[in-house]
């Protein structure tokens, strides 16, 4: 079991109501506990901070970032079509293996990104957090770093 530290992602919930159709990525850090294990917490803040950095170079003005866990992100990108969705996904992971600087270590930093369709009408707050839980999940399941759920 592992702890989580609680986060409020209502923001996240009331911008997800509203952009309902369209595509939310789901993203988590690789491997994040054993950085935690090997380099220590202050590298693991040091990479969480470069991971946020990562995303946020690759969105677009109208595109919001949040932070949904220890080293879970979510980012609602407006997008309509999962093509488009997939391939920001990928121009995020394409700097995956990239080793971030914490003190005297390089600890290698990689994302996984999880693509899925913001449901239509009523949205359940639970229902769409498990939504972007289940969409990492899937890709946490495949071989690739970014994976389409629910397509």
């Amino acid at each position: 079991m592992t702890m989580r530290k609680p986060m409020d992602v209502s923001e996240l919930y009331d911008e997800l109501k509203k952009l309902g159709g369209t595509y939310a990525l789901s993203i988590d850090i690789v491997n994040f506990e054993k950085t935690n294990a090997d380099y220590g917490y202050a590298a693991g803040d040091i990479v969480i901070a470069a991971a946020f950095a990562r995303i946020e170079q690759s969105l677009s003005e109208d595109m919001l970032l949040f932070r949904t866990g220890g080293d879970e992100f979510a980012v609602v990108t407006a997008l309509d079509a999962p093509q488009e969705a997939e391939a920001l996904a990928r121009k995020i992971v394409a700097d995956n293996g990239k080793p971030v600087k914490a003190g005297a270590d390089d600890v290698p930093l990689s994302l996984r990104i999880g693509v899925s369709q913001i449901p239509q009408g009523s949205l359940h707050y639970r229902k769409a957090l498990a939504r972007l839980e289940d969409s990492v999940n899937h890709v946490r399941e495949t071989s690739d770093f970014v994976a389409v759920y629910g397509e």
